[in-house]
């Protein structure tokens, strides 16, 4: 299958490779990676006089699939090693209880390409802010809209890099975070809240799904592997490959089961670990994690559906039985959050934690 979006890749990396022949020679500056795929202010180097982080960014509202995806990270290198080629959440939606809102399906597929107003200053210009103190958004004051800056709010703290946005899907507010650590640390993080409105009022449950890109140092040669453990997140031995795709849900406690994506060859990947809040998967939510081999035409589910689930998540369509071991990887990631009381904020999302010679 030809791949625009991989020969973009190749173009990218021959003109990065060139730049630094070039730097290395003294006819051009030196490049941090991410410089070869962006430029400001959707490029980030972190911290600017060294730095550990770099990496690319897209608004809600120029994200990628049939309904968005939210705030967009791409070309993400730590320590000069990439991590994601991209990473997204290209699917969204709310199940009420029967008889709650939402029509004959009690259910909404929501969007993710919206932005919502929200409160950030030192705006530097139109949809981009550094602010200087915490921007505050609607999990700061639930039921109200607040504030005149629509779009992502970068926050260069000393220990860790964090890029805020708000987006709105009806009365629905959806917070989502990246959170870069200076040891390798990633916080990806979405918070459900919304304003006032009659519908959240009646139970429901959200349904959040990432999609991570892993391209661990380069796309080919990545794979995933799975153990089932009591505390220990890394000990040798233990783990096992996926060798074929696959979906699981997660076990209870959830603290019992980890994964993590790595280059075989290098050794270099990160653990990925359930956030304490996202809860188990219900029949609707199909499942907590789908490990694919990547394609260009998965990058969303193909949106909605007719039927009473219709409003659901739909790659398992996806998955064939392909290889995935020593491939190039994509890992899907549901965390969720049922609202009994309305306007109670939740976030949710896993950690990921690198391990390796980075």
């Amino acid at each position: 299958m030809f791949d625009k979006r991989r020969l973009a890749r190749l173009v990218a990396v021959l003109g990065f490779c060139l730049a630094a022949c070039l730097a290395t020679s003294g006819r051009a500056a030196a490049q941090t990676p991410a410089s070869a795929y962006c430029s400001p202010p959707y490029l980030i180097n972190w911290p600017t006089a060294a730095p550990v982080w770099s990496l690319c960014w897209a608004p809600p509202n120029a994200s990628d699939g049939i309904n968005g995806s939210g705030l967009e990270i791409y070309q993400a290198f730590y320590r000069g090693h990439r991590v994601f080629w991209e990473a997204s959440l290209p699917v969204l939606n709310v199940k009420y209880d029967p008889g709650g809102c939402g029509g004959s399906t009690n259910s909404y597929r929501d969007w993710q390409n919206q932005l919502s107003a929200f409160e950030a200053n030192n705006v530097i210009s139109p949809g981009y802010a550094e602010p200087t103190v915490p921007p505050k958004t609607v999990l700061d004051h639930p039921g109200v809209d607040a504030g005149t800056f629509s779009g992502v709010a970068v926050e260069r703290r000393t220990d860790r890099l964090i890029l805020t946005t708000q987006m709105a899907a009806g009365w629905y507010r959806y917070i989502q975070k990246w959170t870069f650590v200076k040891n390798g640390v990633i916080l990806p993080q979405f918070g459900f809240t919304g304003i006032q409105n009659w519908c959240l009022t009646k139970p429901h449950e959200h349904h959040a799904y990432w999609r991570f890109d892993f391209d661990i140092d380069a796309f080919p040669n990545n794979v995933v592997d799975v153990a089932k453990l009591p505390h220990n997140i890394n000990p040798a031995g233990v783990w096992s490959p996926i060798v074929t795709e696959t979906k699981t849900a997660r076990s209870t406690p959830i603290s019992t089961r980890y994964w993590r994506a790595r280059n075989k060859g290098s050794g270099r990947g990160y653990t990925i670990r359930d956030g304490a809040a996202d809860g188990i998967a219900n029949a609707w939510a199909v499942a907590d994690r789908w490990d694919l081999l990547y394609h260009p035409n998965e990058l969303d589910d193909g949106g909605a559906t007719a039927g009473p689930t219709g409003n659901a998540i739909h790659i398992d369509k996806y998955l064939n039985g392909e290889n995935v071991n020593g491939q190039d990887i994509v890992v899907w990631y549901r965390a969720g959050y049922r609202h009994t009381s309305p306007l109670v904020p939740q976030v949710v999302g896993p950690v990921l934690y690198p391990f390796g010679p980075w």
